[in-house]
């Protein structure tokens, strides 16, 4: 007998106090207080105790004490969730740890996946034991995702929820009074405790896999990159393998390759004559039972030059902007600016010391530009500013140093939600914004400052160039929960088009990513790109198991039998009958 939440000596003593109080009850004599009466009352009184004594009587007391005792007992022992198993067990604390590394996405030979499988063992130690069991739940990297209760419920909401994650696998310390279980596929586990009980849950495994996929500025051009490419065959046997490389227009190299197990292929791609955008690597082999590392994403800058128009008077940048590589510059006085058409023939716009009365729709940089009303609001002007904060990790302040640049005239503008490179919210020198279209604005004139003179001045005009250039390869991040440097972004899998569910945590984006793809990630100022992969050969290593087959047996206790739903029932007949008896003074 085992008692829910109690030990098996306080579960006896709950029964034992029960009975004890039931008896102390039932015979409790009542104190009368004395009174004068006549004799034959007295007589009266001494003929009733003669019959109390008779065996019927008796029969009756003891058949009420009886029901008396049952009726409470049931009642304690159905709110002490009395179960029926093992005789001197005590409840278990059981530590689950589930392996949930991306190996475990890989199939077995039923079409499901061995962490499918590790779900199916999981719920068979559920489904055993005691209620009074506890269960916490660690994933691969000892992390705890279901903190102890007796809720199984609750811990299986948990477990369906779990998805592949790239990280290594941490067993969680030895506790005293627990049990822990490991269920994995034992790809690359280190040697396990023997304190650990471990489900083994490996079958072999086709697959070939993109392993490295990198993009990177030839030395000669850094507007001009290059892919290294790496495809490996992780079967038990030689596989012929399909390695695909795609654009948006299209299929640009397609190869088959005969690869040996653990064979790898390499290969760098000349990516000049692409324009850009996504670019992607795939590996097919036939009945290839791991999807996660069969294609890797990247993010191809703009490769062709820059068609910039520079509308202005002064005309003091034009020198320098024609020394920038990758930039075509075309020359506009403001009185011959014309509204863009439909087919904008150029990429950007630079604007000094004027501005448009309409934004035009590709993006914008401003220099000291008078009110309009597309820009924030001009609210006054500010004098001989000296020192002022600026944003360092701003792509466009990289490697420029503002701390000795004097500034003899600014706007004052109001910034709204636009992001403040330089300057303060009182007084923002330098606006970034993405409304009505990605803008820059300096408040200020290049000819009101010192910046000119600047050492860090031609930087800041090629980072200005690549601001234009609205690109910049993707970063990589690893599978699983993704966190970014872009606190209140709005992000998108470029790769179905559709919006991602995102949230800010401790002033970073965080988003699930379940498989590889390439993510757009907006501020409201900035646009950055993501590609999800698995890194490293290790992760499509499937068949480096310490395991040589499926280990699918499971030494969980037998479920023991709930019985307080039955001593419930017990107790509402018994009352029942106890009141139907009394009435009928068969009890007392």
């Amino acid at each position: 007998m085992t008692f829910l939440g109690l030990s098996q000596t306080m579960g006896w003593l709950l029964a034992a106090g029960t009975a004890t109080a039931i008896l102390v009850i039932f015979f409790l004599r009542i104190q009368h207080r004395r009174a004068l009466v006549s004799s034959s009352i007295l007589w009266e009184r001494v003929l009733e105790r003669k019959k109390r004594r008779s065996l019927i009587e008796w029969l009756r007391r003891l058949l009420s004490l009886l029901i008396a005792l049952a009726i409470g007992l049931a009642l304690a022992l159905a709110f002490g969730e009395v179960e029926l198993g093992r005789a001197g067990r005590e409840p278990r604390d059981v530590r689950l740890v589930v392996d949930n590394r991306p190996t475990m996405a890989a199939l077995m030979s039923d079409g499901r996946s061995r962490l499918d499988h590790a779900m199916d063992r999981a719920g068979e130690l559920l489904a055993g034991g005691s209620s009074a069991d506890r269960f916490t739940v660690y994933d691969a990297a000892g992390i705890v995702v279901a903190a102890a209760t007796r809720d199984r419920d609750a811990v299986r909401e948990v477990l369906a929820e779990m998805r592949p994650t790239a990280r290594s696998l941490v067993l969680p310390l030895a506790e005293d009074g627990s049990e822990t279980w490991l269920l994995t596929d034992g790809v690359g586990a280190a040697e396990v405790p023997a304190d650990v009980r471990v489900v083994g849950l490996y079958e072999p495994v086709v697959n070939a896999g993109v392993t490295a996929f990198e993009i990177r500025p030839q030395p000669t051009d850094p507007y001009r990159y290059e892919a290294f490419l790496e495809v490996g065959n992780f079967s038990i046997d030689a596989r012929a393998v399909t390695i695909t490389l795609r654009d948006g227009a299209g299929v640009q190299f397609r190869r088959v390759v005969d690869l040996e197990p653990g064979g790898l292929y390499r290969n760098t791609f000349d990516l000049g004559p692409l324009d850009g955008g996504e670019l992607r690597a795939e590996a097919a082999v036939e009945g290839d039972g791991y999807a996660l590392d069969d294609r890797a994403h990247v993010w191809l800058p703009r490769t062709a030059p820059v068609r910039l128009a520079y509308v202005s008077v002064a005309r003091g940048l034009e020198s320098l902007l024609r020394s920038v590589p990758h930039l075509e510059l075309s020359v506009i006085d403001p009185s011959e600016y014309a509204s863009p058409a439909a087919e904008d023939p150029f990429d950007a716009y630079l604007f000094e010391g004027w501005a448009p009365p309409e934004s035009p729709s590709r993006p914008v940089v401003l220099l000291g530009p008078p009110p309009v009303d597309w820009l924030p609001a001009h609210l006054g002007v500010a004098e001989a500013v000296g020192v002022f904060p600026f944003d360092t990790a701003a792509p466009l302040l990289r490697h420029v140093d503002l701390h000795d640049v004097a500034i003899a005239r600014a706007r004052v503008v109001d910034p709204l939600d636009a992001a403040i490179l330089a300057g303060d919210a009182d007084l923002p020198l330098i606006l970034s914004g993405l409304r009505p279209t990605r803008w820059l604005v300096f408040n200020f004139a290049i000819a009101d400052t010192d910046l000119a003179q600047s050492v860090g001045f031609p930087i800041l005009v090629s980072n200005l160039v690549e601001w234009l250039r609205g690109d910049a390869p993707a970063r990589s991040v690893n599978l699983g929960t993704v966190a970014i440097d872009l606190p209140g972004a709005s992000v998108r899998d470029l790769s179905t088009g559709s919006a991602v569910d995102a949230r800010t945590v401790g002033g970073r984006t965080v988003f699930r990513a379940d498989a590889p793809a390439l993510y757009l990630a907006t501020d409201g100022t900035r646009r950055m790109h993501y590609a999800v992969r698995l890194d490293g050969s290790e992760r499509s290593m499937v068949n480096a198991s310490i395991f040589e087959s499926p280990d699918a047996q499971l030494e969980s206790p037998a479920a023991a039998r709930s019985l307080w739903p039955l001593l419930l029932g017990v107790a509402a007949v018994l009352l029942l009958a106890e009141g139907l008896t009394y009435h009928r003074r068969i009890t007392v």
